[in-house]
């Protein structure tokens, strides 16, 4: 069991989520599998009793998401019906939490968003070529970012979105304005040809109808 994901041995990737630095869609508690791997078993000390519930809700959910198949024609639909799923899937899992494991996922998930916006501001100083005093103001700025409330909901990640772009805007050059928006660019056509390979793939991968198979 890992939380909120279906999956085994009780881990699960924590989306790192703090004022939007990410930039992905991945769900508040995460799925993005990049991420170090949070033990929440562990963590949270859940109890046999938890565990099997937390278990139960996973599979439930199971075939819901198996069901949303990649389609390039829909593929935004799907993302916006598996958002859905995951937010009911973790309001259900976080009713199973008592008061106090909720207080300490929620300070295991901040502590994780402030280390992933050192992260990606390190990494977007040195791709743009921050000076130190652009540097500090981004920092300065972005610490009076608003707490996010556990679990974030696909709301407060665009809002978190829109103030991080605002902020990263309001202190670059027009020069890192351009190379900005083409890095942007680059990682979003990045993210949309892996979606495109990923439906290429399950296509392949599907066995043909018995009716459309043809006879020999």
């Amino acid at each position: 069991m890992r939380l909120p994901g279906v999956i085994s041995h009780f881990q699960r990737s924590l989306s790192l989520v703090a004022c939007g630095v990410l930039m992905t869609t991945a769900q508040a508690w995460g799925f993005d599998e990049r991420q170090q791997k949070t033990n929440w078993e562990d963590s949270l000390q859940l109890t046999e009793e938890q565990q099997k519930q937390i278990d139960a809700i996973e599979d439930r959910y199971r075939d819901s998401f198996k069901e949303l198949k990649p389609s390039e024609a829909a593929m935004k639909d799907r993302r916006e019906k598996r958002e859905t799923l995951y937010v009911q899937m973790r309001e259900e899992i976080r009713g199973v939490l008592s008061d106090e494991q909720q207080a300490l996922a929620e300070e295991q998930v901040r502590r994780r968003e402030s280390n992933s916006r050192e992260d990606h501001l390190d990494k977007l100083a040195r791709e743009l070529s921050l000076s130190e005093d652009q540097r500090a103001q981004l920092d300065e700025k972005l610490s009076q970012c608003k707490k996010e409330e556990w679990p974030v909901d696909k709301a407060q990640r665009d809002a978190d979105r829109g103030y991080f772009e605002k902020t990263v805007t309001s202190v670059l050059t027009d020069e890192q304005k351009e190379q900005w928006k083409a890095l942007r660019e680059k990682r979003r056509d990045k993210w949309s040809q892996h979606g495109m390979d990923k439906l290429a793939e399950d296509k392949g991968k599907r066995k043909p109808h018995p009716m459309h198979e043809t006879k020999d």
